[in-house]
């Protein structure tokens, strides 16, 4: 049948298989123009539109962390 070794290597690639993360979602590239756009030239409130259409919610760490750089940037507004 099988011998140990066989069966740790297969037990080791399904936990290997199973704890890997999928892939980055693909965001839209002219969705990301706006958004860099909006950070470049234009208003907090058209950047914050801009990170909702590219996916990324107001409740989100990354979201907060975005507008905390547009204000240093710009400003607040």
């Amino acid at each position: 049948m099988y011998d140990d070794d066989e069966i740790q290597k297969a037990r080791k690639e399904e936990v290997r298989t199973a704890g890997r993360k999928s892939k980055p979602e693909k965001i839209d590239k002219n969705l990301l123009g706006d958004a860099q756009r909006a950070f470049k030239r234009g208003t907090e409130r058209e950047f914050m539109q801009a990170l909702r259409k590219i996916g990324i919610s107001d409740d989100s760490p990354k979201f907060a962390e975005l507008v905390k750089l547009f204000r240093e940037n710009h400003g607040s507004s």
